[in-house]
């Protein structure tokens, strides 16, 4: 039985430039200034327009590479390089970069060296413009196809593809991704067209038993294919390789990138703290978060979140564990485990993959 999903996310597009750039050039930086506070700029790369607008900048210091745009002179994004928070600013006259070394009402402009603008891009926030819906289940292609000329087969729409095609007559973006386990897509859609994408959608769906599906049950199937949740299985306390997110980290990205050192020392030792899943094995309990979790009668972790699976017949959840000498397979196999639920002790079997399809094949398909 495929699901369907309404969900509400942001959006962020890059759009072509627009309008006439001119470059502008500005006086030198105080280098032997910028030398006493410990900076030392080695490169930059501005972006800046005759009227406000926007500024874009890629800057060096100390090692540390940050990037940044701002609008109409306005800060939108900074990073944090070590000594501080670091910025770039535009007015229609000077680029500006400010370090954060000291207090935000005592930072200092520093006016960047012979910059030229040369325009690029230009980033606007179209939040307000689009609806997300998501269309997931095991007939999701076949629900999908006959609503657009695309061709959503497997060689020519893949796995994690992001592509603007026409669905019932509107021009969406679709991102092929699931976040249930199941074939799928989320289908980014213009406000004016999301209520006829959604008639056409459920009108076609009759065939294939569409159902309509909430935040619950999206946490049931989630948890059974063993996907992280935001702010309950991973947070800034954790790291990737500790989540079991490794895959994701791109260790060859040029210019590096915030926490490499700890994350390639971390790499190189046993995992002492792991989050795994767990299946609750009785059928009348279920765990929600931060219940302990006991190996041979020793605490040695808590819960992120669960919720109960059809699949399963009873509770999955998730825990990290904690051992000095490294959570490894055979570390959880020669044990006995209990959770802790109200009191009281229940057995509980690990499983360092997911308990439904380990390998992640369906979303594949």
């Amino acid at each position: 039985m495929s699901k369907f999903l309404l969900l509400v996310l942001a959006a962020l597009v890059l759009l072509p430039d627009e309008g006439q750039w001119l470059p502008t050039q500005v006086r030198e930086m105080d280098w032997a200034a910028l030398q006493k506070r410990g900076m030392e700029m080695t490169k930059d790369e501005f972006w800046h327009p005759d009227k406000g607008g926007v500024l874009s900048a890629t800057v060096q210091i100390n090692g540390c590479t940050a990037s940044f745009v701002s609008k109409d002179g306005l800060l939108v994004t900074n990073h944090h390089c070590g000594f501080g928070a670091v910025s770039a600013l535009s007015t229609p006259e000077k680029n500006h970069l400010r370090d954060g070394f000291t207090a935000n009402s005592r930072a200092q402009e520093l006016p960047a060296p012979g910059m030229v603008a040369t325009v690029l891009k230009r980033i606007e926030d179209v939040t307000d413009n689009y609806t997300v819906l998501g269309v997931m289940g095991p007939n999701s292609r076949h629900l999908l196809q006959p609503l657009t000329d695309a061709d959503l087969s497997n060689e020519a729409f893949a796995f994690g593809d992001f592509k603007q095609i026409t669905v019932a007559g509107a021009a969406v973006w679709a991102l092929r991704m699931s976040y249930v386990g199941e074939l799928g897509w989320e289908l980014y859609i213009p406000v004016d067209d999301a209520g006829m994408v959604y008639d056409a959608v459920v009108a076609a769906g009759e065939a294939h038993g569409l159902r309509h599906a909430g935040y619950h049950a999206m946490n049931s199937l989630r948890l059974e294919s063993g996907y992280r949740h935001w702010g309950h299985d991973i947070t800034d306390e954790d790291t990737p390789l500790e989540a079991g997110l490794g895959f994701t980290v791109a260790w060859d990205k040029p210019g590096d990138f915030i926490g490499k050192d700890a994350l390639l020392a971390q790499r190189d030792q046993p995992r002492s703290k792991r989050l795994i899943q767990f299946r609750l094995e009785d059928p009348e309990i279920i765990s929600y978060h931060d219940d302990p979790i006991y190996r041979d009668g020793d605490m040695v972790g808590r819960t992120t979140g669960g919720m109960w699976s059809h699949v399963e017949d009873r509770c999955l959840t998730m825990a990290y564990l904690n051992n000095p000498d490294g959570v490894t397979r055979a570390w959880l196999e020669d044990a006995s485990w209990e959770i802790e639920v109200a009191t009281r002790r229940i057995a509980v079997t690990p499983s360092i993959r997911s308990f439904y399809d380990p390998r992640n094949e369906r979303v594949r398909m």
